[in-house]
């Protein structure tokens, strides 16, 4: 019971006490929050390093092992991070 407790009354008059259901972990709000963070966080470091370096550091990753390359795959610089990243830049230092 430690996520909560549904109460009722039975049809005979008995009172009924469950465990409440637990719902999902991560809701579509908190995925969809956390991809945003991420992708936000990928532009912010895309504009600070530059397309030279951050090209770079990404082929590094593809050398590495097969979780470097999977961090190399997420890395990599789509349009949508390129386009962040010229927004965002005039704020960075």
């Amino acid at each position: 019971m430690m996520y909560g407790r549904e109460t009722w009354i039975g049809p005979d008059g008995l009172l009924m006490v469950r465990p409440r259901a637990r719902g999902p972990v991560l809701s579509v709000r908190g995925l969809f929050l956390l991809l945003l963070t991420l992708m936000l966080g990928k532009a912010a470091l895309y504009a600070h390093l530059g397309p030279v370096a951050y090209g770079e550091r990404v082929t590094e990753l593809e050398a590495g092992g097969p979780v470097e390359r999977a961090g190399a795959w997420a890395m990599h610089p789509g349009l949508a991070t390129q386009e962040i990243a010229s927004v965002i830049a005039p704020y960075l230092p």
